[in-house]
């Protein structure tokens, strides 16, 4: 289910089939330069009630679509723009790929394995709060990255970066054990 509201300028995607992704790409003018999406709050969250012993998306996914996550941003230059995702049982929660500019916040909670992947990428992140994730919190690869107000908390490993192209201000980094100072920390 897509709801889009233009005026307001949300797009929130409720995902009632297993393994169900949903992708964002910028090229397809005839130019093939990067369209810019500006000041849009995207939500996705996974709604699918049966829980499956093989969550990891399949290989025919792979090939048929390029996809890794349950919300894909490719090719795009990004505005102040706000994510949110919930319970994402595929490779990567959110997974931005060549992208550019600046992303306001980015909300996820409930991840099977990465939270947040980004790969050859230029970005500016506000806040960013990542919760129970499987594997990563945050996976960086190739690209510019600055995160200004960043708070992970129980993931298996919270962050996966070449700290040569990579900057984070003012990070918190909570284990299970530390819920409660974790709970101080709203976006």
């Amino acid at each position: 289910e897509v709801l889009i509201d233009e005026e307001k300028k949300e797009l929130k995607i409720y995902s009632k089939i297993e393994n169900n992704f949903f992708v964002i790409s910028g090229i397809g003018n005839k130019e093939k330069t990067f369209s810019t999406l500006k000041n849009w709050q995207i939500t996705f969250e996974n709604v699918y009630a049966k829980t499956s012993s093989n969550n990891l998306i399949s290989d025919t996914y792979f090939s048929k679509y390029g996809v890794r996550g349950c919300l894909n941003i490719y090719d795009l230059n990004l505005s102040d723009i706000n994510f949110s995702v919930k319970n994402c049982n595929l490779e990567n929660a959110l997974e931005l790929l060549s992208v550019k500019g600046t992303i306001d916040k980015i909300s996820i909670d409930n991840s099977k394995f990465d939270g947040l992947d980004v790969d050859y990428a230029i970005l500016k992140v506000n806040h960013t709060i990542i919760q129970n994730a499987q594997n990563d919190c945050i996976d960086l690869y190739s690209g510019n990255y600055q995160f200004i107000n960043v708070v992970v908390y129980n993931c298996k490993n919270p962050i996966d970066s070449d700290a040569s192209y990579t900057n984070f201000e003012n990070l918190k980094i909570f284990s299970k054990e530390q819920k409660n100072e974790f709970k101080k920390y709203k976006i």
